[in-house]
């Protein structure tokens, strides 16, 4: 599994100081479990006033659900850093690759929108986790599906072109 933490680290568009640290693989459970982490010393920005260099008083441990890998559903798990600010104090930094609070990627949360868009909740909601489809915001208008009925091919998924809605 360690020759694919470099691909997967492309793919996943890591940067520094964000690497994965650990891949496990349950075929019983039809699991991939990626963990990542950031090197030590590593700075982060504050979440609320994007100050550069924030040292890291401490972490928590947190989840996401992610787009499958081939069959198998891969879930991501890392360790949240809480940056000190001069100005604000203590806060979670964000990570590139979910947004704030979410229990998914946003590329998960692209794929799940586009299922909803095209198809009724109930066929969505079996493929995807039921009690948790939910919780996600609902499809901005450019995805929607256009008025006349069409459907449109969409260009594959990237975390460069999927980004967090600013609050």
């Amino acid at each position: 599994m360690n020759d694919l933490k470099p691909f997967l680290e492309t793919i996943l568009e890591l940067a520094d100081p964000w690497f994965i640290d650990e891949i496990t693989f349950d075929q019983e459970q039809v699991r991939i479990d990626i963990y990542l982490d950031f090197r030590k010393g590593g700075t982060f920005s504050c979440p609320l006033c994007s100050t550069s260099g924030c040292k890291v008083h401490d972490s928590t441990m947190k989840s996401w659900r992610h787009m499958n890998l081939f069959q198998y559903k891969a879930y991501l798990h890392a360790r949240l850093p809480r940056v000190a600010c001069p100005s604000h104090g203590i806060h979670t930094a964000k990570v590139p690759w979910a947004r704030e609070g979410s229990g998914f990627t946003l590329l998960f949360e692209a794929f799940a929108m586009s299922l909803i868009s095209g198809a009724s909740l109930t066929i969505t909601s079996t493929r995807l986790s039921r009690s948790r489809i939910f919780r996600m915001s609902p499809p901005s208008a450019s995805m929607k599906r256009p008025e006349n009925g069409a459907t449109t091919t969409s260009p594959p998924l990237s975390l460069s072109r999927v980004k967090a809605p600013s609050s």
